[in-house]
């Protein structure tokens, strides 16, 4: 149905325009304004450079830039949600607590920008040496390139001998495998009497490293020991020998 107005003569207009859009001129609308739909089977079929999709099912919009679609800096999302990421890309990841997160094209790579990048607590169990060294506990993560690590171990220990050292290192070493030979972070050693004159006596030690990777990748972190040439072990007791071990990418 349509409404006869009069400018300079008669002109009918539609009382409902948009019921009328032909399909060219609503491609052309919906090009320069937006659209809504659930999923990557939403978007729209023919974009235009610069159109905007609302995704309903993530919460956070997609922009067509010609050729793909991105999605901008600073909405929460988990990195496996962002569809062709750019380099220098921020988000707050929401599968590791809203933390933030920049890709890396050149590593094709999400790395965690700043805090905490993993821990390991004691729980129901200590730690027990020996005169051998050994790996107490140790993190496997990804980092980036010439971003500050800081490495740190607070922790309760005792020796059943008097005059028994402890040695202590925070080692780091590229790759996946698990082992003493890694390099000494920088602070990283410490050699506390764990006795302090007789057998049993508790020892509260805190120990912190860092070191600034010079290429990205998997990195190993470890925290090793091994106690001195007496005779005296330390025991593994949780009761007695709490600690916690972390890794931090720190501002440089």
């Amino acid at each position: 149905m349509t409404t006869p107005y009069t400018f300079g003569g008669p002109v009918l207009l539609p009382a409902d325009p948009s019921t009328s859009l032909g399909p060219a001129t609503k491609q052309y609308v919906d090009q320069r304004g937006g659209t809504a739909g659930s999923g990557t089977g939403g978007r729209p079929s023919s974009p235009a450079a610069g159109q905007h999709y609302w995704r309903t099912d993530k919460n956070f919009m997609e922009v067509w830039d010609g050729s793909l679609w991105r999605v901008p800096s600073g909405v929460a999302a988990a990195t496996t949600d962002i569809s062709n990421p750019y380099d220098g890309q921020m988000i707050l990841n929401t599968a590791d607590a809203y933390r933030p997160y920049r890709y890396s094209t050149a590593d094709s790579a999400w790395y965690k920008v700043l805090g905490r990048l993993g821990s390991v607590a004691s729980g129901t169990s200590g730690f027990g040496l020996t005169t051998s060294g050994q790996v107490i506990s140790s993190l496997t993560l990804t980092l980036a390139a010439n971003v500050k690590i800081r490495a740190g171990v607070t922790f309760v220990a005792n020796a059943a001998t008097a005059g028994t050292n402890g040695f202590f290192q925070l080692r780091q070493k590229a790759g996946t495998t698990v082992d003493t030979s890694g390099t000494v972070l920088s602070g990283g050693q410490a050699a506390p009497n764990l006795s302090r004159g007789s057998g049993g006596d508790n020892n509260s030690v805190a120990l912190t490293g860092e070191f600034t990777p010079s290429s990205s990748g998997s990195y190993v972190i470890a925290w090793t020991g091994n106690v001195g040439s007496n005779t005296g072990n330390v025991a593994a007791d949780a009761s007695n020998h709490g600690w916690l071990f972390w890794v931090d990418a720190v501002a440089s």
